[in-house]
């Protein structure tokens, strides 16, 4: 569990808070880019929040300002380990680590500030900015911005429902978009996927193609996109918008916050996508107990599991979060006014169908490697259970009974793998690989092959019966980079809204996905996701079937991108879609559903 210190603000008149004054009233340089990214908030209470920011030197002191009064709370600093560049990073000119060569990463110096203001008002927002000393004494202030803990039950909220930026074409250009609908965000609720490889620090901060997680939602993004409107081609720059100075983030682990077997000779992307079921790690940390950890120290035998398998380490020394669940920040239970947040963490590594590269794939391992029971990929292997019988289901069930639940006028759950939907990532269903060994007459593999049986989806047969019996009303989740809507009988509305221009299209009608090279018994070819009846938009459909002129239920584009927001006091969810050829027009509500 990531220990927080509880920092309380004080007046602002010690002589390290009178320093400060006078090096701003001096004129002190200001410089943005100094700082890796920009304050945001964290992890609201009833009369506190957490401030949180980056920077790539120590420096001296780092300090929130807050109020009419400038009243001081300093942080707690500390350098990340899980951060790294290698010679695929792509670093602004100039960087240090700009033209690495060596394939192995190095890691990256990325110091995390973050200071608990207590003692606030419910309902009250106060301006605020961030100070940093370096190590020269120079002071440097950030722009000012507002804070306010959690708001109270019945404080109107718009709340924005995103996902899936992973530095994408189009997510500079959704996330500006956004402001311009509402120029007020209260938080935002992000269903995973936020980076493509989260060891690496410049995904997170300054990647040189300008699209970063932080300077999209901080309004720092440069990237250009190129347009084929009616006037002709066109560079259009957007810059993101500044959301999360001043909107909570509520982010939930996707497949794109996990690394996979940590190896620092091993490029970044090679770790990514070399993940070990935990089970299996375990067997081999049987193996060498007794040399690496004689005395039995858990904490040694669980980082050494981790290593060995896979973990979330980047993402859980970002954020602050709820972590009183036994996953800790890994799936957790928010009240955030009138709504009660469930952040669930479904999530299972991407295979391609069929082993590629030498390297294994969903359905079966690679014939090279047969061998070699070490350089198994064990298929699309689920990152955490989900199902009956498992940590994280008793922790939901008991949540779901709760009396915070419970009196929620708004009961959300956030996850990132749909239960059902007509995007490409559910036509294998949400199932632990289930291995079948094809051996020759010494007992040796010839193949090794992974079913995933439908009737072991855990989130069709475990989780969405407690979702209905505990009357939730929306159930929002990505992966698939489309925007989608169901609804489950006597249950809740499902949606996606992950569309930010990187589709692996709709499967609906006549169309249908490539079929898996065996076990089609348990894949869904297409048109029908699991049973449910897709929801048409309610105003207008964005789309047509290119061959029938038939509206889609669906948005899968390149060229168009969308974003939905949750009014609170409506009850209702709205989506819009900005299409990016006509950059000139605002975006278009196109679908409206009421919570009922």
């Amino acid at each position: 569990m990531k220990r927080k210190r509880n920092l309380r603000g004080v007046r602002g008149g010690s002589a390290a808070a009178l320093g400060l004054c006078l090096a701003l009233a001096l004129g002190a340089a200001v410089d943005a880019r100094d700082r890796l990214s920009e304050p945001f908030l964290q992890n609201p209470g009833p009369t506190s929040v957490s401030v949180v920011w980056f920077t790539e030197a120590k420096g001296r002191a780092h300090e929130v300002r807050v109020g009419p009064e400038q009243r001081v709370a300093a942080a707690e600093s500390r350098r990340l380990q899980s951060l790294f560049e290698d010679a695929a990073s792509r670093l602004p000119k100039g960087h240090p680590l700009a033209d690495l060569s060596d394939p192995a990463p190095r890691r990256r110096p990325v110091w995390r500030h973050e200071a608990r203001i207590d003692g606030l008002t419910p309902g009250e927002s106060l301006r605020y900015f961030v100070v940093d000393v370096d190590e020269t004494g120079e002071t440097r202030a950030s722009d000012v911005h507002r804070l306010q803990p959690a708001p109270p039950p019945g404080q109107p909220l718009t709340i924005l429902l995103t996902s899936d930026h992973q530095a994408k074409p189009m997510a500079a250009a959704n996330i500006r978009k956004v402001s311009e609908i509402a120029p007020r965000i209260d938080a935002i609720f992000f269903a995973g996927d936020l980076v493509n490889v989260p060891a690496r620090a410049s995904e997170w901060f300054d990647d040189a193609d300008g699209a970063s997680f932080f300077d999209v939602l901080q309004g720092r993004a440069t990237y250009h996109l190129e347009t084929r409107g009616p006037s002709g081609r066109r560079s259009v720059l957007y810059r993101g918008a500044p959301l999360l100075q001043s909107a909570p983030l509520f982010p939930a682990l996707g497949n794109h916050e996990v690394m996979g077997r940590f190896d620092l000779r091993a490029p970044l992307n090679e770790q990514y996508h070399n993940p070990k079921p935990r089970r299996v790690a375990e067997r081999w940390y049987l193996l060498v107990e007794h040399l690496l950890n004689p005395l039995g120290d858990p904490g040694l035998r669980e980082r050494w599991i981790q290593d060995a398998s896979h973990n979330a380490r980047a993402y859980r020394d970002i954020f602050s979060l709820p972590d009183d669940a036994p996953g800790g920040e890994r799936y957790y239970f928010k009240r955030f006014g009138d709504v009660a947040l469930v952040s669930l963490l479904a999530a299972r590594i991407w295979r391609p169908m069929t082993p590629r590269f030498g390297r294994g794939g969903r359905y079966a391992e690679a014939r090279a490697d047969l061998a070699r029971p070490d350089a198994w990929g064990h298929g699309a292997l689920v990152f955490e259970p989900i199902g009956r019988g498992s940590d994280q289901y008793a922790w939901l069930e008991r949540t779901l009974r709760s009396e915070a639940f419970r009196s929620a006028p708004i009961k959300l759950v956030m996850m990132h793998h749909p239960p059902r939907g007509l995007g490409d990532n559910v036509a294998t269903p949400f199932a632990t690989p289930q291995p079948d060994f094809v051996r020759d007459a010494r007992g040796a593999p010839t193949a090794v092959r992974y079913r995933y049986p439908k009737d072991a989806n855990p989130l069709i047969r475990d989780l969405e019966p407690l979702f209905i019996e505990h009357g939730v009303d929306l159930v929002f989740f990505g992966h698939s980079h489309l925007w989608q809507r169901l609804r489950l009988p006597g249950g809740p509305h499902y949606l996606e809204s992950s569309n930010v221009g990187n589709t692996y299209g709709c499967y609906f009608g006549e169309r249908r996905r490539r079929g898996a090279p065996f076990d089609l018994e348990n894949f869904t070819l297409g048109g029908d996701p699991y049973g449910l009846a897709p929801r048409a938009p309610s105003l207008f459909a964005p789309q047509r079937d290119e061959t029938s002129g038939a509206p889609l239920p669906c948005v899968a584009s390149n060229e168009m991108t969308v974003f939905t927001l949750l009014d609170t006091a409506a009850r209702a969810v709205e989506s819009y879609v900005y299409d990016t050829n006509d950059p000139d027009a605002p975006p278009r509500l196109f679908d409206r559903f009421v919570l009922d």
